[in-house]
């Protein structure tokens, strides 16, 4: 009889079995045809969708671009308005100012002119009345000199026509008497009875000592000869004395001779004449004129009393200066005067009289001569003395001045105070010779002459430029950000310091060049003749402190723009009124647009969310501060010459600021640029997801997360029941547990359409691996193909056996009762194979494996006696876990 009922149960199982498949097999195809159909119609509206959103979205683009062209272009006519505007403004100013100044002058030149007569009569008046007495004396002092030579011309005529009288008398007499003692000899014998030469002999006269005194006329014509030979030689002799006396030194030949291809094209020679003070009736003035003479005679002169000589010809310029007590007492007290009396010396001359001062005031006028003189480039000295030349080096410690570098070389020659000595002229002239011979190499030798604007851009071009881009090639090359904005404005900043101490550098004070005298002749390339005072060195230091640039503090902000307009701000502020700054700001812009797609190009190649604005770290600093230098660079409009020595700018070293961040160990703990681009990415991912809140771009991602979240919660609170003490263990609450007891009021209220839309998933039975019983992550990560699996319903947690449908429970009929359990497991049978069928599709997008009759039998058979297995094994582990 069982077997009977088992054969006939089994029949009606496998009948129904193969009507469920065919009927399966029949949806199945019916289903595939229909998602066929559905996935047509999907994506052709998808592409629609697609499509149309994506012309929207060009559109959107193209209207934003375009708005965005059309405001850029209202800013850019709004500035270049304003642009014109201001230029207008500052033109009409300008202008106005102009007109205001003019219009000024000419109302003060026609009051001017209306005083002009009165006060022209007063100034010719005055001007008159000063030059009238000069005029007077100077008339009065060519009169006199002018007189004296007259009656010194009139009295040697005199002399020699007297003379010329006298040797005529003296001849006519001579004549005479010889005539006289002639007639007296050969007058005839009268009554005496003497001969003649008797008479002769008492008178104490003879023919022999007639004829012995009386000479021939041809004795007395040479005589006569012999005589104006002499009066001609001594004539001579006294005009070659006086020539030697009055003749000029030849200044300009003694340079020419002694110039060489070394010294500058266009030589200057500059000679200091120290002579002491002696009064006009001094036996030693004649001397000290006769000096003075030869040298204002050699060469032009100039108004200046002081000046003897100054002369400018062809590639030569001289000029000799008398420098008396009054000029060293004015030099003690004035720099500048110390500066016009004493630079551009090129040599010494010192006149010593022993009869007009003592040697202490000799010396102290020589020390004050030496000590005053700029000390570059020690000059020769020349001392002319009327003592003996030994006791003239000892006595003014010439050779301790050689020491100390005041002077290069010294030589005494010796003289005397008369005049007429044609020796001494000679040596007079040898003095001269060997100042000009022994002049000191030109002092511009030492300096390196230049426009200040030159000077410093070939500084920074040379120590500055190739720092700044040989550093940002290293720095690239590892893949380093740029050194920052303070480190690259301080390196720049310094630099400019120590060009600002090479312009004030102390020792160029002591140099002696060029003379002031020549300043009116002086070239524009050469030199101004202040160029080591004081206020023209502190003039060039104010224009390179102006170049200095200023802090540049930029800081983080959420949009490009208000980051590069930290930057142009920041031009603006170094803006110079009258230099234009358009072309810098391009630059920078140009740099700063580079930068921002080469970081946005690496963001987007990590991650495709909106765009990240660049931190200020990443900006191109080394370009930027590059061209705020070049600006600066441009608002130098100063032609000032400077002169400085090479070897003081050579000594240029980098500051420890900067050195301290070459190498490993100012390098190894900044960020390199991909760590700054991985972390700007992690900020943009952050901050997208906070202001985006509770919108999720995945629904299917947090449907499964708010699942498997309820199935957890669940599954804890049952396995916490279990374990409780308080536990009893009650077989029929098995079949009647379900999901709607064990959530909480709160959960049902708050979702109400989860469970309805879930209804359908949770009632499908499923299998689950046993892992995901102690952690349904865990379980969720493993295959349910390779380890153990338990055959469950998601809504209960339990073996569909006990998940049965609570309606069925209260059915009144039991035949009713047992076919509509029937059909509730058939139900969930071919729920749990389409399931199954589903779960070995090759990946979640693709349809299921569509398999014959037999397979899916066999499929079914196994996946039977698998559950079968695997719940009475878990009801074993479950039972001995409650004991």
């Amino acid at each position: 009889m069982v077997a009977m009922l088992t054969q006939e149960f089994c029949e009606m199982e496998a009948q129904l079995i193969c009507e469920n498949v065919l009927q399966e097999a029949k949806n199945e195809k019916i289903a595939v045809e229909f998602v066929e159909i559905l996935e047509k119609e999907c994506v052709s509206e998808l592409i629609d969708g697609v499509v149309v959103e994506t012309l929207r979205k060009a559109r959107n683009e193209l209207i934003a671009k375009r708005m965005f062209e059309n405001q850029k272009a209202e800013e850019e006519a709004t500035a270049c308005n304003e642009i014109v505007m201001d230029w207008v403004d500052a033109m009409v100013e300008e202008v106005g100012s102009e007109e205001m100044k003019e219009v000024a002058k000419r109302r003060k030149l026609q009051k001017y002119l209306v005083l002009a007569d009165k006060v022209s009569d007063d100034l010719i008046n005055e001007i008159i009345g000063e030059d009238v007495g000069e005029i007077a004396l100077t008339a009065i002092i060519e009169a006199e000199r002018e007189k004296q030579e007259k009656i010194k011309i009139s009295r040697e005529r005199l002399q020699k026509k007297l003379m010329r009288k006298v040797f005529t008398e003296w001849r006519r007499i001579a004549n005479k008497s010889a005539r006289q003692k002639a007639a007296v000899q050969n007058f005839p014998a009268g009554p005496a009875d003497l001969s003649s030469e008797e008479q002769n002999s008492r008178m104490g006269w003879s023919k022999e000592a007639v004829q012995q005194r009386h000479r021939s006329l041809g004795s007395i014509m040479q005589g006569r000869q012999d005589l104006d030979l002499m009066i001609r030689a001594k004539e001579m002799e006294e005009s070659i004395i006086q020539s030697a006396v009055l003749e000029p030194f030849k200044l300009l030949e003694w340079l020419k001779e002694e110039d060489s291809t070394s010294r500058l094209e266009s030589f200057r020679w500059k000679l200091l004449l120290s002579l002491p003070e002696v009064e006009d009736e001094s036996p030693g003035r004649p001397f000290l004129e006769m000096l003075k003479r030869k040298f204002r005679k050699s060469c032009a002169g100039s108004e200046d009393s002081d000046l003897l000589v100054c002369q400018t010809v062809p590639s030569l310029s001289v000029c000799v200066r008398e420098v008396g007590q009054t000029d060293l007492e004015r030099v003690m007290v004035s720099e500048k005067e110390r500066r016009k009396v004493f630079g551009g010396t090129s040599g010494v001359m010192f006149v010593f009289l022993d009869a007009e001062e003592t040697e202490e005031q000799a010396k102290e006028r020589l020390e004050s001569v030496l000590i005053n003189r700029p000390r570059i480039p020690p000059v020769p000295l020349a001392v002319l003395t009327t003592i003996e030349l030994g006791q003239t080096s000892q006595m003014l410690g010439l050779a301790q001045y050689v020491a100390d570098g005041l002077i290069g070389s010294y030589d005494v020659f010796s003289v005397s105070e008369d005049i007429f000595d044609i020796t001494q002229s000679v040596r007079l002239t040898e003095a001269v010779k060997t100042v000009i011979k022994k002049v000191p190499a030109n002092p511009a030798n030492l300096l390196t002459i230049k426009p200040l604007s030159d000077f410093v851009e070939d500084f920074l071009s040379s120590h500055l430029y190739t720092e700044f881009y040989s550093n940002l090639a290293d720095r690239r090359s590892r893949d380093l950000l740029d050194r920052p904005a303070s480190e690259l404005i301080s390196l720049y900043n310094s630099a400019l310091d120590h060009l600002i101490d090479t312009a004030v550098d102390v020792s160029l004070q002591e140099i002696s060049w060029p003379a002031q005298e020549f300043a009116g002749q002086r070239l524009e390339s050469e030199i101004p003749p202040n160029w080591n005072e004081s206020q023209y060195i502190n003039n060039l230091v104010t224009e390179i402190e102006k170049l200095k640039l200023p802090e540049f503090e930029v800081y983080e902000t959420n949009t490009w723009r208000n980051l590069v307009e930290q930057v142009l701000v920041y031009l603006d502020k170094i803006a110079v009124p009258g230099v234009d700054s358009s072309v810098v700001a391009s630059n920078m812009t140009r740099s700063l647009g580079r930068c921002y797609r080469t970081f946005l190009t690496r963001c987007t190649s990590q991650w495709g969310g909106v765009e990240s604005v660049p931190p200020p770290e990443v900006l191109p600093w080394t370009d930027i501060v590059h061209s705020c230098i070049l600006y600066q660079l441009a608002t130098l409009d100063n032609k000032d010459i400077i002169c400085y020595k090479e070897e003081t700018l050579a000594k240029y070293s980098l500051p420890a600021e900067w050195m301290a961040g070459l190498g490993w160990g100012g390098e190894h703990l900044m960020d390199s640029m991909q760590e700054v681009v991985n972390t700007t990415v992690s900020e943009a991912r952050e901050r997208t997801m906070v202001e985006q809140g509770d919108i999720c771009l995945n629904s299917e991602l947090r449907d499964t997360l708010k699942k498997e979240q309820k199935q957890s919660i669940r599954f804890e609170k049952m396995l916490e029941d279990a374990v409780s003490e308080n536990y009893v263990h009650n077989k029929s609450n098995i079949s009647d547990s379900s999901p709607t007891k064990t959530l909480d009021p709160e959960d049902t209220m708050e979702n109400p359409s989860d469970d309805s839309e879930d209804s359908a998933d949770l009632s499908t039975s499923q299998f689950v691996p046993l892992i995901s019983y102690l952690s349904p992550t865990l379980g969720r990560l493993v295959s349910p193909y390779q380890l153990l699996t338990r055959q469950e319903v998601p809504r209960t947690g339990m073996s569909p056996r006990y998940s049965r449908d609570t309606r069925s429970l209260f059915s009144t009929s039991g035949s009713a009762s047992s076919t509509a359990k029937r059909k509730a497991e058939m139900s969930e049978r071919a729920n749990k194979k389409t399931v199954l069928s589903r779960s070995l599709s090759l990946s979640p997008e693709s349809r299921p494996l569509r398999m014959d009759l037999d397979q899916k039998l066999d499929t079914l058979k196994v996946g039977l006696s698998n559950d079968i297995e695997q719940d009475q094994r878990f009801e074993r582990m479950l039972q001995a876990a409650l004991n």
